[in-house]
């Protein structure tokens, strides 16, 4: 008995393919398109139902998709492990590098992150911390901590839920990220851009800016528009999605970094 205990929290396969607050990864993103054709199709009068309305009830729970191909546990994890497969043949290949190795490992963990099964949303940390030792060893692993850090602590910042954390979460995302971008800009003095913010290009400084008015939305004009009763999960949602699309973009880009460039 004890050990089916320990087995089923290694491996939750009953409680769902997404946590009840859903972490900024893959099937985040394939929940919410998942969702938007379902209230299309509703809308056309397509009778495609509404399947998806407990992915966001709050609860723990498995449910399927209603128009894409609903995700298995083996299909989760033959992805996790299939994708990882072209960094293991490439760490084998450039031989015995401590860095490389870390990088791999931050590979690794966004990886698993992304496809695996039933991630909660503070499992972002494990990428978060070995990447912060790259940080200073080059400027791409630097623009890549930026990035990642900054979206994978907002995306936490829902289970800091109670309104008078409010004036705190907003100074500690700004003092962090202030002296964090200030601190690698000085490092890399010639990656810094007048028009973007530090070792970040236009489209990646406006996506970054851009969790200022989710920040004012949830936290004001979902309030003022008093649909915190009728769609009282509405933020955590748009939360989880665009956070997601920061998530991916850095995965995709450190790999092809770890793929082409390291030695």
């Amino acid at each position: 008995m004890f050990m089916l205990q320990v087995f089923s929290r290694m491996f939750p396969f009953k409680r769902g393919l997404s946590h009840a607050y859903w972490a900024p990864n893959m099937w985040a993103l394939y929940n919410f398109i998942d969702k938007v054709a379902v209230t299309i199709g509703n809308v056309m009068d397509l009778n495609v139902g509404n399947a998806t309305a407990s992915m966001t009830a709050g609860l723990v729970q498995e449910y399927s998709h209603a128009v894409l191909p609903s995700i298995t546990p083996i299909i989760s994890m033959g992805l996790t492990g299939s994708i990882m497969i072209p960094g293991m043949i490439k760490l084998w290949v450039c031989g015995r590098s401590p860095l490389n190795f870390i990088r791999f490992l931050v590979i690794c963990a966004l990886t698993s992150f992304l496809f695996g099964w039933h991630v909660h949303e503070k499992a972002i940390l494990m990428a978060i911390i070995p990447l912060s030792i790259l940080a200073i060893m080059d400027a791409e692993d630097g623009k890549i901590f930026l990035i990642l850090t900054t979206t994978g602590f907002y995306s936490l910042f829902p289970l800091l839920y109670p309104s008078n954390l409010l004036l705190l979460k907003a100074l500690l995302i700004i003092t962090y990220c202030g002296y964090t971008f200030y601190s690698l800009c000085k490092l890399y003095p010639l990656r810094k851009c007048e028009r973007t913010l530090p070792l970040l290009n236009l489209y990646e400084s406006i996506y970054i800016i851009g969790l200022i008015p989710l920040f004012i939305y949830e936290n004001v004009i979902h309030v003022y528009l008093q649909l915190n009763e009728r769609l009282p999960f509405l933020p955590l949602l748009m939360i989880s999605t665009y956070c997601s699309i920061g998530v991916i973009y850095t995965w995709c880009r450190y790999y092809i970094y770890f793929i082409l460039k390291c030695k």
